[in-house]
C-alpha cells in the first residue's frame, strides 16, 4: 500500500490543519493546545512550522507528541489514511488525503473509489491565484465532487489504477492541449447590473447565482455563503471582471466534471451489476504479523458474484475475521474471480489509525484500541497520580471486561460507529471479536 503521486505536494489549509489536529488529539487535552491557525491560507511542510508554534505555546501536558517535525510526520500518516467523514473536514475544504495504491494478489494495482475524486480534484486543481475569488472556484469545485462522491459513503469498493491514466489523459487532451474552456460557451450572468445597487443588494444577487451552480443545494454547503460574502466585502468594486471569469471557471469546471463522470460512471460511481458487470470485486488482506480478511467483506464480495450465496452481516457491532489461509481452502473456488489487495495496518506514534469497513464506518485492531485506552488513563485522566494502591482494585475492575476480547489466538477490533465515539468513551458496545 502507498501513495499515489498527484500534480500538487500540498493543499493542507490552516483550517483544515486545525481539525485534524484536534481529531488527533484526545477531546480530553484540547483545553492545552492553542490553535490559532484558522482560514483557507495553504500551509507548508504539513504545518510543521504552525505545529511547533502550537507545542511552543501549549500546555506541557502536550509534551508527549515530541516537535513540530514530528507531529507533522504523525498526522500526515493519519490524515491521508482518513476519510474527510472521519475528519470532520468542512464541505468547502480542499481535498487534503492522498489516494492510496494498493497492490493485489495478481501483481495488479487498485485504489478506493471515493478517492477517485481527490485524484480528479488535483487534476483541476490549476493555478488562478491571480483572480481575487478563485476560493470560490475551489469551494464550488470541492462542493460538487463531495456531493457526488457521498453516493459511495455506505460502499467500499475499489477500482484499477489504469483508470486513473485514463483521467489523466482525456484532462491534458481537453482541458490543456485543446483549450477546452475557451471554445465553450459561457452563460455569465450580467454582474455590471449589480453596480448600480446598494452593495448589500449586490451580494446578495451574486451570491444567489453562484449557489445556482450546485445541481442540488444543501444547507450543509452554507460555509460557501459566507465564504462569498467575505470575498466580495474584501475585494467587491465596480470592476466585475475578476468576478465573471471565476464565475465562467466554476460553471466550466461543475459541467466539466459531471461530463468526466457521466463518461467513467465504473471510476466514480456505486456498482452496478446490469450497467457494469465485469467492475472489479476487491477484498482487502489486512497485514499485521499474520495475514487476514473481514468476513462481512469477503462474503459481500462472494455474493456480488453469486447472489443465490449465503450472506452473512456484523452482528451488534462485531466484524469477525478470518485468517487468509483458511479462505484460500474453505473458499478456493469462490474467491478465483476476487482481487485480493494487501492492506498492511499503518500506525503513527500517538494516535489510532482508523480503517474503513465496508459499511462507511471504521474499526481498529484490539491491540490498538487497548493502548488507546492506556494512553487516555495515563496521559489524559494520570490514573497513575490520582490511584494509590488501596484504589487499584477498581481500575481493574474497569479493565476486566476487556479480557475476554483478547487471545493468542484471536483477532479482534473495536468498531467505530461514528467519529469520536470512542473519544466520548462509548467503547463498551462496540468491540468485535474474531476467529483466527
Amino acid at each position: 500500500m502507498s501513495e499515489l503521486e498527484h500534480p500538487h505536494s500540498s493543499v493542507l489549509t490552516k483550517s483544515a490543519l486545525s481539525r485534524a489536529v484536534a481529531r488527533y488529539i484526545p477531546k480530553e487535552l484540547h483545553k492545552y493546545a492553542k490553535l490559532p491557525f484558522d482560514g483557507s491560507n495553504k500551509v507548508e511542510s504539513n504545518g510543521k512550522e504552525e505545529l511547533e508554534w502550537m507545542l511552543t505555546n501549549s500546555d506541557n501536558m502536550l509534551r508527549m507528541y515530541g516537535s513540530g517535525e514530528e507531529l507533522a510526520e504523525n498526522l500526515e500518516i493519519y490524515m491521508g489514511l482518513s476519510s474527510d467523514r472521519w475528519m470532520g473536514y468542512d464541505v468547502i475544504e480542499t481535498y487534503y488525503p492522498v489516494a492510496i495504491e494498493y497492490a493485489s494478489v495478481s501483481e495488479e494495482t487498485f485504489t478506493q473509489k471515493s478517492h477517485m475524486f481527490l485524484v480528479l480534484y488535483h487534476f483541476l486543481y490549476f493555478n488562478v491565484g491571480a483572480l481575487k475569488y478563485s476560493e470560490i472556484y475551489y469551494a464550488i469545485l470541492s462542493i460538487l465532487l463531495k456531493s457526488i462522491n457521498a453516493r459511495n459513503d455506505e460502499s467500499l469498493e475499489f477500482v484499477k489504477t489504469v483508470g486513473i491514466d485514463k483521467i489523466r489523459e482525456k484532462v491534458k487532451n481537453e482541458f490543456f492541449e485543446n483549450q477546452i474552456f475557451s471554445k465553450q460557451q459561457h452563460c455569465i450572468p450580467n454582474f455590471k447590473e449589480c453596480s448600480v445597487m446598494r452593495k448589500s443588494d449586490a451580494f446578495l444577487e451574486i451570491i444567489k447565482e453562484f449557489k445556482k451552480l450546485i445541481p442540488v443545494w444543501n444547507d450543509e454547503y452554507r460555509q460557501l455563503e459566507t465564504l462569498i460574502q467575505k470575498l466580495l466585502e474584501e475585494h467587491y468594486s465596480d470592476n466585475t471582471e475578476e468576478l465573471e471569469a471565476v464565475f465562467s471557471i466554476s460553471q466550466f469546471m461543475v459541467t466539466y466534471v459531471e461530463g468526466i463522470i457521466s463518461s467513467y460512471p465504473e471510476l466514480f460511481l456505486p456498482y452496478d451489476r446490469v450497467k457494469n458487470p465485469n467492475h472489479p470485486i476487491a477484498v482487502r488482506i489486512f497485514q499485521d504479523n499474520e495475514l487476514f480478511v473481514m468476513k462481512s467483506e469477503l462474503f459481500n464480495a462472494i455474493n456480488l458474484l453469486d447472489p443465490n450465496s449465503r450472506k452473512y452481516e456484523d452482528d451488534n457491532g462485531k466484524i469477525l475475521t478470518l485468517n487468509l489461509k483458511s479462505i484460500s481452502m474453505e473458499f478456493r473456488n469462490q474467491i478465483r474471480k476476487i482481487d485480493l489487495l494487501f492492506a498492511p495496518i499503518k500506525r503513527t506514534k500517538h494516535a489510532v489509525v482508523p480503517i474503513p469497513t465496508l459499511s462507511g464506518d471504521h474499526c481498529i485492531p484490539a491491540v490498538d484500541a487497548l493502548l488507546e485506552i492506556l494512553n487516555r488513563l495515563i496521559f489524559c485522566h494520570r490514573i497513575f497520580q490520582k490511584f494509590q494502591e488501596i484504589t487499584w482494585p477498581i481500575l481493574s475492575a474497569h479493565l476486566a471486561p476487556l479480557l475476554e476480547f483478547f487471545s493468542a489466538h484471536e483477532v479482534v477490533y473495536l468498531l467505530y460507529s461514528a467519529p469520536g465515539h470512542f473519544e466520548s468513551g462509548h467503547s463498551e458496545s462496540l468491540v468485535i471479536q474474531a476467529n483466527g
